[in-house]
Parts: structure tokens; C-alpha cells; sequence
């Protein structure tokens, strides 16, 4: 029921699970994040979400129909 507890708890076990960092909530919800994973960023030299289009036809994005749409 603690929110500063929960917090705690999630952040260590993320740690020491899968070696994460689970960040503090901004204060609002931003349930839509678009991400790749690292290996892939390196090796298209990708560093900020608009370098994603110069290689979109080599990439396949896995989304559902509420964030295609948005």
C-alpha cells in the first residue's frame, strides 16, 4: 500500500534480476514507448528515434492497433 516501498521493491529486483534500472514515475502515464534494443541501435548507428527512418524498410515494428493508430 506504500507507493515509496513498492518502488524500492521493484527497483532492487529489477536490478538484481536483469541487471535494470527501473526509473521513478514522471507523475503521468505514458503507456505508448517506442524502443529497440541495443545490439540493433549499434548496429544502425541509431541514437535518436528519427534516425530510425533512414533504415524503416530494413526494420519491422511489433505494435498493436491502438498505438499504430496514435
Amino acid at each position: 500500500k506504500d507507493p515509496d516501498k513498492a518502488l524500492e521493491i521493484v527497483q532492487e529486483e529489477f536490478k538484481n534480476r536483469y541487471n535494470q534500472e527501473w526509473m521513478a514515475s514522471y507523475g503521468f502515464d505514458n503507456t505508448y514507448v517506442f524502443l529497440v534494443r541495443q545490439d540493433t541501435a549499434e548496429e544502425y548507428n541509431l541514437e535518436t528515434v528519427s534516425d530510425l527512418a533512414d533504415v524503416a524498410d530494413e526494420l519491422t515494428i511489433g505494435a498493436d492497433r491502438a498505438w499504430m493508430t496514435r
